[in-house]
């Protein structure tokens, strides 16, 4: 007996319409701790190190699985195949880059106190000076 025989059949493709709204429920996610972030700063305005290395674990999660969906290939006898259609990869590429800077661009206002409700370093700076 040959190897495709015994090989396992290749998984059928996601149906698209659930594969949009995978890409749109991760996104969500993103967007929910991101604003969670903003909320956490409202009452603690401070920059801390350990805030930001768990808002940065925390969107990893979906923003990988927005990476998987753009990516995902499944081996076919003909070589590999991707899993989602062209849209809903191209889709999922787009909503991946909009994760990136969003988590990026609340990063780095984060860490330079730059966010609404975050106290600047500017009062302390004019007191010391004055």
């Amino acid at each position: 007996m040959s190897d495709t025989e015994h090989s396992l059949p290749a998984e059928p493709a996601p149906k698209p319409e659930n594969s949009f709204r995978d890409v749109i429920s991760l996104l969500a996610i993103v967007v929910t701790l991101t604003i969670g972030l903003l909320a956490y700063i409202q009452r603690e305005p401070a920059f801390t190190f350990k805030v930001e290395v768990g808002f940065l674990l925390l969107v990893s999660g979906p923003l990988s699985g927005l990476w998987r969906i753009s990516t995902a290939t499944n081996q076919t006898p003909a070589g590999p195949a991707y899993l989602y259609t062209p849209a809903v990869r191209r889709y999922a590429t787009q909503m991946f880059l909009v994760g990136l800077l969003l988590v990026g661009g609340a990063s780095v206002f984060y860490w330079a106190h730059l966010l609404p409700g975050q106290e600047t370093d500017a009062p302390v700076a004019a007191a010391a000076a004055g």
